[in-house]
């Protein structure tokens, strides 16, 4: 089994780092892997522990302790009811089950550190088809007819700016990743550039 620990900012300021270190020190007694993630989308519910086999998701555990790693590794060694006390209300679990995520289709899902894991995904083939079957009007041109917005109040339409860019005059452009977090409003960048950073990353490039 894999048990991942959610290790965004969000979770870390719940006491993740701690929760990882306990069963950090327990796992050796199992078959199991221990691996970190980014945020879910559930802050409210951090510190949380998802536990997988053979890549299935069969627990989220939410609002973990250090104290707790004992019961986890219980769990994953055979003890099916050992983290029933622990395990997400069916009200929570719908919350993310009702959402078609897109932009955070990676997050609190792959390990943001392990670019290994965002290829797996397909990642970076958008940038190889762009890079080995189109020009970049014909980049712009997608980009325009699917509609892609900033995410920021505006919602200015995103093939503007990258044809902008595009005109621009000079030998030398600089593209700059704008990661302000200075209001609620722009906190949800961090989700992606925390979680998911290769999903920036690949953007930018493109």
């Amino acid at each position: 089994m894999k048990i991942v620990v959610g290790e965004g900012s969000c979770g870390i300021a719940a006491g993740a780092a701690k929760v990882y270190s306990a069963i950090e020190k327990l796992i050796g007694s199992t078959d199991s892997e221990l691996t970190v993630t980014g945020c879910i989308g559930m802050c409210f519910l951090e510190p949380i522990v998802d536990i997988y086999d053979n890549g299935e998701l069969k627990k989220r555990l939410v609002k973990v302790q250090p104290e707790d790693a004992e019961k986890i590794i219980d769990y994953v060694n055979g003890s099916e009811n050992a983290v029933s006390d622990l395990e997400i209300s069916d009200d929570d679990k719908l919350f993310l089950e009702k959402q078609t995520r897109i932009a955070l289709r990676h997050c609190g899902i792959i390990n943001p550190e392990k670019i290994d894991e965002y290829t797996a995904g397909d990642g970076y083939k958008a940038l190889e088809k762009v890079l080995k079957t189109m020009t970049p009007e014909e980049v712009i041109e997608e980009i325009k007819i699917s509609g892609l917005a900033g995410r920021g109040g505006a919602g200015f339409p995103t093939w503007f700016k990258w044809n902008a860019a595009r005109q621009a005059q000079g030998d030398v452009k600089y593209l700059i990743c704008n990661a302000d977090e200075g209001d609620p409003g722009a906190f949800m960048d961090r989700a992606v550039i925390e979680s998911d950073p290769h999903n920036l990353i690949e953007g930018m490039l493109i």
